[in-house]
């Protein structure tokens, strides 16, 4: 007798990430999550797009990457007070993507790279945006990224104008690294 639904059915195939629920197993270019317990989301931001963990320059060039990229321009800067008042939270995710498409300096070019520049892009812009939307809605003002915070440590920076204790930033990126990636399995 069949299974319901896609059970037992393949839809895809990748080698950036599975799970197995039936194990209870998760994993990112092959590697175990119990393997990668002491990365940090930079770390895995890499491995999952490279499929292997970086090295200590590489590690340093993703992260200066990432870093340089939180800044949002002044375009997306001036809708973000309408977005609070208009829309729900995913659908400025969603309005805030297009209109950083609009001013993205690698526009409509499809390469790897340019694919991949625009991937840092948004992975380093969405803790802005979102923190930006929180605060903006509970009728504070936005905090701007700090260059010399991880992404953790600056996303709750920027939520709360604060800079966070160590152990709550690190809680943070061990959940980012968790939800870094799910294949198609969004449940």
């Amino acid at each position: 007798m069949p299974g319901k639904g896609l059970e037992d059915i393949i839809a895809a195939e990748t080698s950036v990430s599975d799970i197995d629920g039936k194990q209870g197993r998760l994993f990112y270019a092959g590697y175990d999550i119990h393997e990668l317990v002491d990365a940090s989301f930079e770390e895995i931001v890499y491995l999952l797009h490279n499929l292997e963990l970086p090295n200590k320059e590489q590690l340093d060039e993703v992260t200066e990457q990432l870093t340089s990229e939180r800044d949002l321009d002044t375009f997306v800067e001036g809708l973000m007070p309408t977005m609070v008042q208009q829309t729900s939270p995913m659908s400025m995710l969603r309005t805030t993507v297009s209109a950083m498409s609009a001013h993205d300096p690698d526009g409509w070019d499809q390469s790897e790279r340019a694919n991949y520049r625009k991937a840092m892009r948004l992975i380093a812009r969405f803790p802005t945006v979102i923190a930006a939307f929180d605060r903006l809605r509970s009728k504070e003002d936005a905090v701007k990224p700090n260059p010399k915070l991880s992404q953790a440590a600056n996303f709750l920076w920027m939520l709360q104008g604060r800079e966070p204790e160590e152990e709550v930033a690190r809680i943070l990126d061990i959940c980012l690294v968790l939800h870094a990636d799910h294949t198609m399995n969004a449940s």
